[in-house]
């Protein structure tokens, strides 16, 4: 019987371990197929409690760096944001951080090109059942295109304008 309880104990890890594998899959393909940044990052409102424990490899595609190029810079991602847009994006990150707010916030982003990229960034807090901070989940999502077009428009608009007013 012994012998019995252990085989069966066996086959049970085996197919809870085969469950585990096809479930990181799955959600591997998943975040593979998304056009930007996905990151978790570990910790609530305290700074030094909170550790960036996730980033897509979409961060490649959008900026050319890998994540363990992200994670060793001096100053992580904050050292990547334009420096006009640091202080405005530290501030508002904290904000949220103080006050257990959703993330949302645009600003640019250096690439390994040199060239900065728009970014939308958009996170949430993820609590626990009493409802304490225990980490954050977002994405950054590349807004290039969409700022070109905006910037196209308002161009096409001004020569409109030009032109009407002769």
């Amino acid at each position: 019987r012994d012998i019995t309880e252990r085989i069966q104990m066996q086959h049970e890890r085996e197919q809870l371990l085969e469950l585990v594998e096809f479930e990181r899959k799955r959600l591997e393909d998943l975040v593979s197929g998304v056009s930007g940044v996905m990151w978790d990052q570990r910790g609530g409102r305290r700074p030094q409690s909170r550790v960036l424990t996730f980033m897509s490899a979409g961060v490649e595609h959008l900026i050319g760096f890998t994540r363990e190029e992200i994670v060793a810079f001096d100053g992580g991602w904050i050292s990547l944001i334009h420096p006009d847009d640091r202080e405005a994006t530290i501030s508002a990150w904290q904000e949220c951080v103080r006050k257990g707010t959703p993330w949302y916030r645009e600003h640019s982003i250096m690439g390994v090109d040199g060239r900065y990229h728009a970014i939308l960034a958009q996170g949430v807090p993820i609590r626990d059942d009493s409802g304490t901070i225990i980490r954050w989940a977002g994405i950054n999502l590349d807004i290039n295109r969409m700022k070109q077009t905006e910037q196209a428009l308002r161009e096409a608009d001004r020569r409109k304008d030009e032109f009407l007013a002769t």
